[in-house]
């Protein structure tokens, strides 16, 4: 388990990761790991987005030990996909619960980048 201590959200939601969410991970084999995150997004106009984020990140087991040891490794040799959910009870932010997204992950030795995608 990864605790998530904050960040910052940017494109189309703007606002602040909020500290106290979790990563929850299974390494398999030394070269899959099959996580779980789930935190919140706070946002400037004061509503709050609980995110759960399911993902596969996939590598060799060179390239999935220098990730462990918090070496950085090139993004591209990196399989890392997701698949986010939203839910809120903040009328403004309702359509986050009628679509589907996607996404991609880089994992950099202090920080993990995440990019979300809707599926149309």
């Amino acid at each position: 388990m990864v605790p998530v201590l904050g960040g910052v959200v940017s494109g189309r939601l703007q606002g602040r990761l909020l500290a106290g969410g979790a990563d929850y991970q299974i390494i398999i084999g030394g070269t899959l790991a099959r996580l779980d995150a789930r935190y919140i997004i706070e946002l400037p106009d004061g509503a709050r987005i609980f995110v759960q984020n399911t993902a596969v990140r996939a590598a060799s087991a060179d390239i999935t030990a220098r990730l462990m040891r918090g070496e950085p490794v090139p993004p591209e040799v990196v399989y890392f996909r997701c698949q986010p959910t939203f839910e809120t009870g903040d009328a403004r932010w309702q359509w986050l619960h009628e679509r589907q997204f996607i996404g991609t992950g880089v994992r950099l030795p202090d920080t993990v980048l995440m990019s979300f995608y809707t599926v149309t």
